[in-house]
């Protein structure tokens, strides 16, 4: 019986370093598993907030461009016409060659109008321009001896807005607006 517990002994002393090396390792990989989760925890939570930025700003620049819209119906139904040639508004027409496509609104050379009526954490601003009057189709342009018949030419105008947010999220929505009254 002696030399059975001297095997046991000898066995035991030998495998107490092995649990140890086998424990360690799998705490390393458990580590592992748990660093990457947290990163990829991390970024879904600044792609979240990213896109809350981003939907903040689309949200407020069409907020914008409403406000923009409502102002030219209050012009149009103002008496008088309304004087594009005018400096320091946000009115252009086609002739003062600004191309709404390649605006630097951050370093911006053309007047704009500020909406502030928006939300605060935002820069928001628009731009009005006039592309032109069309006949309505259908409609006789001439009375008698070449009068027009009031409301029968359209009045077009492209409004563009802008929204940026202090985090850098910023989007430009356009949209075409007819009035039948010339501003």
């Amino acid at each position: 019986m002696l030399i059975k517990n001297r095997t046991f002994s000898n066995s035991y002393c030998r495998q107490q370093g092995a649990v140890l090396a086998v424990s360690l390792i799998i705490l390393l990989l458990l580590t592992i598993i748990g660093l990457a989760s947290t990163s990829t925890s991390i970024m879904d939570t600044l792609m979240a907030g990213n896109a809350q930025y981003q939907t903040q700003a689309l949200a407020s620049a069409e907020r914008t461009l409403k406000f923009a819209e409502d102002r030219i119906e209050t012009i149009a139904l103002e008496d008088g016409i309304f004087d594009f040639a005018a400096t320091g508004d946000a009115f252009y027409s086609l002739s003062d060659g600004l191309d709404v496509h390649q605006l630097d609104w951050k370093n911006r050379s053309f007047s704009v109008e500020r909406n502030l009526d928006g939300d605060p954490a935002t820069d928001d601003m628009y731009i009005v321009e006039f592309v032109g009057s069309k006949p309505v189709p259908g409609e006789s342009t001439k009375v008698k001896q070449g009068g027009s018949v009031k409301g029968s030419n359209v009045y077009t105008h492209r409004v563009t807005a802008r929204s940026a947010t202090q985090k850098g999220a910023e989007r430009v929505v356009q949209s075409i607006y007819v009035t039948f009254t010339e501003l």
